[in-house]
């Protein structure tokens, strides 16, 4: 057995690992991967989501997938309630994401990687860990395949190993569950019909009368369904019991009325979990499914896997290259992390939980008489990000919130315009509003910054770097106003200044005299 050396060993290649390692090994550090099978190979969580494309964009990879020829999906349809209601939504900025076969997309991210310097070792599997570092301060970690039987010596071990959880395993990391435990069925098909217009090349989310299924056009011809639901209903074995959920369905049942299946249906079992231990400890860290699994949905798998691998990434070079503390960086990571969990599987809960369809399924979800307490903490929850999808769902008739939830959203919800016009003289702190001294991803690097906090998570924080003016600004409405000559000799000062009066994070000052924000 070699021993070798490393600044970094990324267990798991798939897109959490794959963005991981891109990021710090064109940061100049030595990054290994370890990925015990040979890709392509096949993956289920084929739909990804708008607000991934910034983050491929920032990895360097988005000519690569436009260059492949995914099908671009511009939202989604939702069918739902035990009326069956439609639901269309269009994706926010920047409008567009792909359907992907993930075998493809998967082996591209890797490949980008390696190009960006990273070492990638295929068919090497990691054996065993270390629970602590040796007296140089480094992680040991033991594998075998390919490459033979090697022992990694490495500054920092992160796993993206998926719902393996290698090292949550390997040291028994406690676990937070959520719900019962979980099956999906996933399927192929030929030949199948689209819906008409735009929403054609877009994922279906249909509720059937067990769980939900999903409908995901992969090209012309292919499109990839399967079927979600609890392991106690599962009496039919996989092919059977996914026929059987289509049957009850109505819109996807009438588009695969022509379709031929072409791959015999799997089956994967899983739980919603997020590991109750810190994710970043002691040189190690968790990305991806590793680390948080949330139910499919809302086509949050790759996202969380390339969220939390660019942002675990970007402080570990701030760490590794400059020289901020450790624990400061973990518990940014941490925080984000879990908050995105929770703001998810909030998501989900809530849309289970108005469909109000008659079975076991869905009477153990139901939520529609949830107190004012917890409509309160949901609330806060989903907060300014996803509070204005269910919004706009009450608004249109297409969703039966609780009626404890439904008077809570105006609340939650904000616009902020850079573009309105604030002809305020003297600006101070919205109500509740607090000035933070946070962390803030930019670029490949985690930096200090300055940010504007609601507690009760009703506005969207802004945070901004330290060196920057707007920090010196938001600085000055911790201890008083600010007045407008602060800001209006500046475009990029008086954008912010509109952000932060649009988004209430910051209000009149009621001492001058003022009128308010024009759109």
């Amino acid at each position: 057995m070699r021993t070798e050396e490393v600044d970094v060993l990324v267990i798991g290649g798939g897109p959490a690992g794959a963005a991981f390692a891109t990021i710090t090994a064109r940061a100049g550090l030595r990054v290994r991967v370890l990925e015990g099978k040979k890709f392509p190979r096949h993956h289920i969580g084929e739909s990804l989501l708008a607000m991934s494309m910034p983050l491929l964009d920032s990895l360097g990879v988005t000519e690569d997938l436009d260059a492949a020829g995914f099908l671009r999906k511009t939202g989604a349809v939702f069918v739902w309630g035990a009326e069956h209601r439609r639901i269309d939504l269009e994706f926010p900025e920047p409008h567009r994401a792909y359907q992907v076969y993930r075998s493809e997309f998967d082996r591209l991210l890797l490949a980008h990687a390696a190009r960006s310097g990273a070492s990638v070792w295929q068919q090497q599997w990691a054996r065993s860990v270390q629970p602590h570092g040796d007296d140089a301060g480094l992680r040991v970690v033991l594998s075998d395949g390919e490459q033979g039987r090697v022992e990694h010596r490495a500054r920092m071990v992160v796993d993206a190993s998926g719902l393996f959880q290698f090292t949550p395993r390997r040291l028994g990391s406690a676990q937070r569950l959520s719900g019962p435990h979980r099956i999906a069925v996933s399927g192929y098909y030929t030949g199948a019909e689209r819906v008409s217009g735009y929403q054609a090349p877009n994922v279906i989310s249909e509720a059937s009368r067990d769980g939900w299924l999903w409908f995901i056009p992969l090209d012309a011809t292919t499109t990839s369904v399967g079927f979600v639901g609890d392991a106690v209903d599962m009496t039919l074995p996989p092919a059977a019991t996914l026929d059987d959920q289509i049957g009850t369905s109505e819109l996807i049942a009438s588009l695969l009325a022509p379709a031929q299946s072409v791959r015999t249906p799997r089956l994967l079992r899983y739980t919603n979990h997020i590991v109750a231990d810190p994710l970043w400890r002691d040189g190690r860290v968790l990305i991806g499914d590793a680390a948080f699994f949330v139910d499919p949905l809302f086509s949050t798998g790759v996202h969380g896997a390339l969220y939390s691998g660019t942002s675990a990434a970007s402080a570990t070079v701030s760490f590794l290259k400059d020289g901020l503390p450790e624990a400061e960086l973990a518990e940014w990571y941490d925080r984000r992390m879990r908050a995105h969990y929770e703001r998810v599987q909030t998501m989900v809960r809530l849309l289970y939980g108005i469909n109000g369809t008659d079975s076991r399924f869905w009477r153990s979800r139901d939520l529609r008489d949830i107190s004012d307490a917890q409509a309160r903490t949901m609330a806060r929850a989903l907060g300014p990000i996803s509070v204005p999808l269910f919004r706009t769902g009450q608004q249109a008739s297409t969703l039966d919130l609780p009626p404890a939830l439904a008077p809570l959203l105006s609340e939650f919800s904000t616009d902020p315009d850079p573009t309105c016009t604030v002809t305020a003289e003297r600006l101070v702190l919205g109500h509740n509003i607090q000035v933070t001294h946070t962390l803030v991803r930019r670029g490949d690097h985690v930096v200090p910054a300055v940010g504007l906090v609601d507690p009760e998570n009703r506005r969207p924080s802004v945070e901004v770097p330290h060196s920057s003016v707007a920090a010196r600004l938001i600085g000055r409405l911790a201890h008083g106003p600010v007045v407008r000559s602060d800001w209006c000799h500046d475009s990029r000062l008086a954008a912010l200044v509109s952000v932060l009066h649009s988004g209430q994070l910051v209000r009149d000052d009621l001492s001058a005299r003022s009128e308010g924000c024009l759109r």
